[in-house]
């Protein structure tokens, strides 16, 4: 093949042309076209502080919580220094006698809070975070928490309530229903409350029990006539009077199977429906029509005691 010389340079394109290298987006011997850049993305200023802040508090609270482990449990048992003293039970103590005992150990002592408590009087330690039997350093704090005594609650008024109702009531106010009595009330439903104790406005400690006076209702007024047939007159009297029935007028008759002085009838009869206050009148025997005996009277009726006919 012959050889191709530029003329103008002296260099020798021939057959090397097609050895030439080639470079993408280049071409020897074309001028070179110009790629336009891509738009960079920028990021949002606010997301960007955001991050910002975000990051320096992560930080900082983690560099806290560091700071307080060393302190507790690195640079406070150096400064101290010592054997460990064994923390001891101071539930139940006074506060002024746990904090003696506690200073008297070379510890130190902070009330972080008071707490109601129907066990523990006021003034006297509930609990401790720092466990008894606990092995620390000297000078370390123990927390105490000290009871407040009970919380007092107002004794809410039940009365007129069912009982149900009423026991309801004293759960919500923080009491406890104590022991129920019942009564006969002709002005209270049955079922509901008649009375209380304690009284309704008092203050109470919570958890006091509430003694409660229940209405039976009205007491049964009516009832079926016993029978006073062959009783004395005293006994009758005395029965009637029981019964909470009066005693009316009385009659005599002579009766060969009734003493003198007892019981021959009665009115109203046996079996019938009677209420308290009714009145109630009899026959008293004279004895026998041909005895000759004398007719007691009702005051100085018959001494044989009547047969057991209730």
């Amino acid at each position: 093949m012959n050889d191709q010389k530029d003329s103008g340079t002296g260099f020798d394109y021939g057959s090397q042309s097609q050895d030439r290298p080639k470079f993408e987006g280049f071409s020897f011997g074309e001028p070179a076209r110009q790629q336009t850049p891509l738009p960079e993305k920028r990021k949002s200023p606010k997301l960007a502080r955001l991050g910002t802040v975000l990051l320096y508090i992560g930080l900082a609270v983690g560099a806290l919580v560091v700071g307080m482990l060393l302190a507790n449990f690195v640079i406070m048992p150096l400064l101290v220094g010592g054997e460990e003293i064994e923390v001891p039970d101071l539930t139940n103590m006074s506060f002024e006698a746990a904090t003696s005992l506690l200073v008297e150990m070379g510890l130190n002592y902070e009330k972080v809070a008071e707490e109601y408590s129907a066990d523990v009087p006021a003034g006297y330690v509930v609990s401790q975070r720092q466990e008894p039997g606990m092995n620390v350093r000297p000078g370390r704090i123990i927390e105490l928490t000290v009871s407040a005594g009970s919380e007092e609650v107002r004794v809410p008024n039940v009365t007129k309530m069912s009982q149900r109702q009423a026991e309801d009531v004293l759960r919500r106010a923080g009491l406890v229903m104590g022991k129920v009595r019942e009564s006969y009330d002709p002005n209270v439903p049955e079922s509901s409350v008649i009375g209380q104790n304690p009284e309704p406005g008092r203050e109470v400690p919570r958890g006091t029990r509430i003694d409660l006076l229940v209405s039976l209702g009205s007491e049964e007024t009516t009832f079926k006539m016993p029978n006073l047939v062959g009783a004395d007159y005293r006994t009758a009297v005395s029965r009637v009077s029981t019964w909470e029935l009066v005693m009316g007028d009385t009659t005599f008759e002579f009766s060969s199977s009734i003493p003198p002085g007892h019981i021959v009838r009665q009115r109203p009869e046996v079996g019938a429906t009677v209420a308290r206050g009714d009145t109630v009148t009899v026959v008293i025997s004279k004895g026998p029509p041909t005895g000759g005996e004398m007719v007691p009277t009702p005051e100085g009726g018959g001494e044989t005691p009547p047969p057991d006919t209730f």
